[in-house]
C-alpha cells in the first residue's frame, strides 16, 4: 500500500516555518520515490527536493500541494524523476489562488525546471504562474480549477515535443481550465505540414510560430519558430518570390486562401493550416537557401478540455474534402471519432493527411480506417491524428456534416493498431525514384485495389486522390482519380486504367505487391515501349524512364493494370531455357528447348491481355507455328509443356 506523508503546518528539522514548507540553502528534503507527498502549505526550496526513482512496482507517487510553490532561488533544485506534480488535492483545501514559480528558461533549451507528470485538480481554485518555467515531458491530465500558465513575461508551463518520438500529451480530462504552452517538432526537411494549433491563443500568430519576429532577418530563439512568408506590410516575412507560405482551406468553396495578416490574427484551436516549414529562423528565405534544420513551434493559450464539435463549417457536397484540425493536444483515434454516433455525413472509411516525407514537397497519404490505418503508398501515417495536425475528410452523400471530438476518442497507450477488417485480396502499386528505392520503403505515391466477392466495380466505396504537389499515382474512374479502390475479383481481358503525371525525376521503380492469390496473370501495360509486363511474383518491380521532351512518355495514361487468362496450376517460369525465332517474325516461329517434350500448349496475347491464339502441339524439343496470322505490333507467348510455364515475346513485322 502507497505511504501517504502530510505536511500540515509542521515545525520540521530542516527549517520549516508555520504556513510554511521551507528548504533552506544547503538543507534537502528527499522521497524514496514510492510515497505520497501531500501538503496544504505553500512550498518554498533555496536548497533541494529531490523524489527518488521508484524500486518497486506501484501505485504512481504524487507530490499534491494544496497552496504555492517556489522553487525559483538560483540555489534551489527539484528533482521529480517519476513523481506527478498534482496541483491540487480536490478538495475544499484546493479552493484557493496560489503562485508557482520555477527556475528560468536556459536560453539554448528553453527549459527551466521539468516533470513528467502534471495534474490538474484545484477545486475552484486558481494557480498563477508568475516565474520561470516548468516543462512537461509525458502528460498533463485537468480535472478542476484554472491554470494561468502562458505568460512568457512571467511565468510559463509547456507540454515539451523536442523530437520526433517524444512529445508530452494531454489524456483524457474532464474538467478545469488550463492555460499553458504546447509544442511541436519538426524534423529537418523543408516541406508543406498541415497542422492546427491545440491551444487558442490571446496573442497573434507571429507571437507565437514566429517567436515574435518582427522582420524576416531576425531569428530570437535559434532552433524555435519558422518563417511566415507573404507581405511584409502585414507581418509577414519577407521573400525573393513574394509567395505565401501559410493557407486556410475552405470547405464549402473547395478552394485555399491566404490569410490577410499575422500580426493581429491569432491562432483559435482547431483552426486547420497548410504552412511551409523551411525550418527555424536560421533560414535566409532572400535566397533559394537549401537549409531546412529541425524547429520546435509554439503556441501559447488555452486548451481544448471537454467533447466538442469541430468548430469549422463543413461542406454538404457529396465526396467534397474538408480540412480539420486535431482538437486535443493527443493522439486522437480517427477511426473512433469517424464511426462515433455523434458525428453525421462524413465519411468513416477513410481520411487523408500530408505525409512531409514523401517526395521533395510532400505528398498525400489516405488512411484507411477499416484496413487498420494502414496506408498505399508506406507512410507511417496511421489511424491517429497527432498533436497539432491537421487532416482531410469526405462529406458522405447523406447526413448533416458534423464532426465531435470526444476525450474518449484520445489514445491513451502505446498499443499498435490491429486491422479490423481484411479484404480477400488486393493490389498494391507504388513508384519509387529509381536512384532512391528501398523494398516496401516510403514511396513517392501509391495506390491500393482491393478485390472481394462483395465489392461494386463503380465508384461509391472508392476514395478520391487528391493531387499531390509531385508526382501523383492514381486509379482513374470516369475522369476522377481514386487512391483507394473497391472492386470486384477481376474478370479475364479486363483492363484499370492508372494515370500519373507531375514528374520530378526521370528514372522510377514501380512496386507490386499482392496480397492473397490471384486467379488471372496480371500485367502492367506500358503504352510508350507498347511492353506487357507480366507481374510474376508477390512482390515484383518494373524499371522504367521518362523523358520531357517526348510526349508519350510522359502521357497521364502511359500505364494500365491488365488482366490475363487465368493462370496455370504451375508456377515455375524458366525463360532461359527455351528460345523463340525468327523474332521479329512475319507471323511463323518456332519454339525450342530442352524441355519442350510431349503435350505443349501454345497461347498468344495481344497488349490487351486478350487471347489471340492457341493451339496443343506435340513436341520433341521444337516445334513450329505456322498458321498465326496477326497484324504488326508486340505479342506475348505463354508456352506450357513438361509441367513448366514459360513466357515470351513476339514481335510481328
Amino acid at each position: 500500500m502507497k505511504k501517504i506523508i502530510s505536511i500540515l503546518a509542521l515545525f520540521l528539522c530542516f527549517g520549516v516555518s508555520y504556513g510554511q514548507l521551507f528548504v533552506s540553502d544547503g538543507s534537502n528534503f528527499t522521497s524514496d520515490g514510492e510515497l505520497v507527498i501531500y501538503t496544504n502549505e505553500d512550498v518554498v526550496n533555496e536548497g533541494t527536493i529531490e523524489f527518488k526513482e521508484q524500486t518497486q512496482a506501484s501505485d504512481q507517487p504524487d507530490f499534491v500541494v494544496d497552496g504555492g510553490l517556489d522553487n525559483s532561488a538560483s540555489t534551489a533544485t527539484l528533482t521529480f524523476t517519476e513523481t506527478r506534480l498534482v496541483i491540487g488535492s480536490g478538495g475544499s483545501n484546493s479552493s484557493s489562488t496560489d503562485v508557482y514559480k520555477f527556475q528560468d528558461r536556459d536560453a539554448t533549451t528553453q527549459i527551466g525546471d521539468e516533470v513528467k507528470y502534471v495534474v490538474l485538480d484545484k477545486d475552484g481554485g486558481t494557480v498563477d504562474v508568475t516565474a520561470g518555467h516548468l516543462g512537461i515531458r509525458n502528460h498533463f491530465t485537468s480535472t478542476a480549477g484554472t491554470l494561468n500558465a502562458d505568460d512568457p513575461t512571467a511565468g510559463v508551463i509547456t507540454l515539451l515535443n523536442r523530437s520526433a518520438t517524444q512529445v508530452a500529451q494531454v489524456l483524457p480530462s474532464t474538467g478545469g481550465t488550463a492555460r499553458l504552452e504546447s509544442e511541436r517538432y519538426f524534423t529537418a526537411n523543408r516541406a508543406w505540414r498541415f497542422i492546427s494549433p491545440s491551444v487558442t491563443t490571446a496573442t497573434s500568430i507571429q507571437a507565437n510560430w514566429m517567436e515574435g519576429a518582427t522582420i524576416h532577418t531576425q531569428n530570437p530563439v535559434p532552433g524555435f519558430g519558422t518563417h511566415i512568408t507573404g507581405d511584409p506590410a502585414n507581418g509577414f516575412d519577407e521573400n525573393t518570390s513574394g509567395w505565401n507560405s501559410l493557407f486556410t482551406f475552405d470547405n464549402v468553396n473547395q478552394a485555399w486562401g491566404v490569410l490577410p495578416d499575422v500580426d493581429t490574427e491569432t491562432l483559435a484551436s482547431p483552426t486547420a493550416y497548410r504552412i511551409l516549414v523551411r525550418g527555424d529562423r536560421s533560414v535566409d528565405t532572400s535566397i533559394d537557401d537549401t537549409n531546412s534544420p529541425e524547429t520546435v513551434l509554439r503556441n501559447r493559450g488555452e486548451l481544448n478540455i471537454g467533447d466538442m464539435t469541430a468548430l469549422t463549417t463543413l461542406s454538404t457536397t457529396n465526396d467534397d474534402f474538408n480540412l480539420i484540425g486535431n482538437p486535443y493536444h493527443s493522439q486522437v483515434d480517427m477511426d473512433a471519432v469517424l464511426t462515433d454516433a455523434s458525428t453525421t455525413g462524413i465519411k468513416s472509411t477513410h481520411y487523408y493527411i500530408w505525409d512531409p516525407n514523401i517526395s521533395g514537397n510532400g505528398g498525400y497519404a489516405t488512411i484507411v480506417l477499416n484496413d487498420g490505418g494502414t496506408t498505399a503508398n508506406g507512410s507511417d501515417g496511421n489511424e491517429f491524428l497527432q498533436p497539432m495536425q491537421a487532416a482531410f475528410v469526405q462529406t458522405a452523400a447523406s447526413g448533416t456534416p458534423s464532426i465531435t471530438f470526444k476525450e474518449a476518442h484520445k489514445k491513451t497507450d502505446d498499443a499498435n493498431p490491429t486491422a479490423t477488417f481484411a479484404m480477400e485480396k488486393y493490389i498494391n502499386l507504388k513508384i519509387h525514384p529509381a536512384d532512391d528505392y528501398t523494398p516496401h520503403g516510403l514511396a513517392l505515391d501509391g495506390i491500393r485495389i482491393n478485390f472481394g466477392d462483395s465489392n461494386m466495380n463503380s465508384a461509391e466505396d472508392d476514395y478520391l486522390h487528391p493531387r499531390n504537389i509531385d508526382e501523383t499515382l492514381s486509379r482513374l474512374i470516369d475522369a476522377d482519380r481514386y487512391s483507394v479502390e473497391y472492386r470486384n475479383n477481376p474478370v479475364e481481358f479486363e483492363v484499370l486504367q492508372l494515370q500519373l503525371n507531375n514528374f520530378r525525376h526521370t528514372d522510377y521503380i514501380f512496386e507490386v505487391d499482392l496480397v492473397n492469390e490471384f486467379n488471372h496473370e496480371i500485367f502492367i501495360k506500358d503504352n510508350y515501349t507498347e511492353e506487357m509486363i507480366l507481374v510474376d511474383s508477390d512482390h515484383f518491380t518494373y524499371e522504367f524512364q521518362v523523358d520531357e521532351g517526348i510526349s508519350e512518355s510522359i502521357d497521364d495514361l502511359r500505364f494500365q493494370i491488365v488482366f490475363g487468362d487465368e493462370t496455370f496450376s504451375t508456377d515455375e517460369f524458366d525463360n532461359d531455357a527455351i528460345s523463340l525465332y525468327p523474332n521479329p517474325s512475319s507471323g511463323s516461329f518456332k519454339i525450342a528447348g530442352e524441355n519442350i517434350m510431349g503435350e505443349t500448349q501454345v497461347a498468344v496475347y495481344n497488349q490487351l491481355g486478350q487471347k489471340v491464339y492457341t493451339k496443343n502441339f506435340e513436341a520433341n524439343k521444337t516445334l513450329s507455328v505456322t498458321d498465326f496470322k496477326a497484324a504488326t505490333g508486340v505479342y506475348f507467348v505463354k508456352v506450357q509443356s513438361n509441367e513448366r510455364n514459360y513466357n515470351l515475346k513476339l514481335q510481328i513485322k
